[in-house]
């Protein structure tokens, strides 16, 4: 789950019109089901009906910047209570797949939302479609999979978009250029996004993973008088 711990003290909290619970009549194997975490569809089974709704509201208010969300850029809406970490996790996968622009946020067991500013930092970068997309894939956690931006033919505005991805998200993905159709000065380019490799250098080999054929080596001592070592070694 990507989420935060605590939330800022001038933070407005925006209780949602139901009980920060769930529906009691919510069998626990739903909210563990795989359709539930991986699909993201089901916000209304997670939640319950009436929760479900307030978060559309607080959604559609965030994204259109209505009047009512001025000057709260920290505003916050309370979802539901959950102490187990596994039914916390479907609930952040779920809202974050349909709401790829908020920010789910966990603070103890009870688990709010609230404007992504790294998703609206995007936004000043690429289109909606874009800034979803990437992070749609981001929460996929798919490494089989890669994200691609738009072909994009300024140069400068690509270097925008990598150093983005890099300051935000570079533990865990990496960005490449490759070059596409273009005419004259302009040339497009896209910007393809992927997940970084394991890095398996970083823990400590046993023993037996060292052993294996040895290679044979040849030494030799270089003897030169006046004359440069490439030269000497052609």
């Amino acid at each position: 789950e990507r989420a935060g711990v605590g939330e800022s003290a001038d933070a407005t909290v925006i209780p949602s019109d139901a009980s920060h619970t769930t529906d009691p009549e919510l069998a626990e194997s739903s909210l563990n089901s795989p359709s539930v975490e991986v699909k993201g569809c089901s916000l209304e089974m997670l939640l319950g009906c009436s929760i479900a709704e307030s978060l559309e509201q607080f959604a559609s208010s965030a994204k259109g910047g209505s009047p009512a969300m001025e000057g709260k850029e920290e505003a916050t809406l309370l979802l539901v209570t959950f102490q187990e970490k596994g039914q916390r996790a479907s609930v952040h996968r779920a809202v974050r797949q349909r709401y790829p622009f908020l920010k789910t946020v966990t603070s103890s067991a009870e688990i709010r939302v609230r404007l992504d500013p790294q998703y609206s930092e995007l936004r000043q970068l690429v289109s909606e479609e874009e800034a979803d997309g990437l992070f749609r894939f981001l929460d996929s956690r798919d490494t089989s999979s890669k994200f691609s931006f738009q072909p994009d033919g300024d140069k400068e505005h690509r270097k925008a978009v990598h150093h983005f991805v890099s300051r935000c998200f570079g533990k865990l993905l990496e960005t490449k250029s490759f070059s596409g159709q273009g005419d004259g000065s302009r040339r497009d380019a896209v910007i393809t996004v992927r997940f970084r490799d394991k890095i398996n250098g970083s823990r400590k080999r046993a023993a037996h993973e060292c052993q294996g054929p040895s290679t044979p080596y040849t030494a030799f001592t270089l003897h030169k008088v006046n004359m440069e070592t490439l030269d000497a070694v052609a």
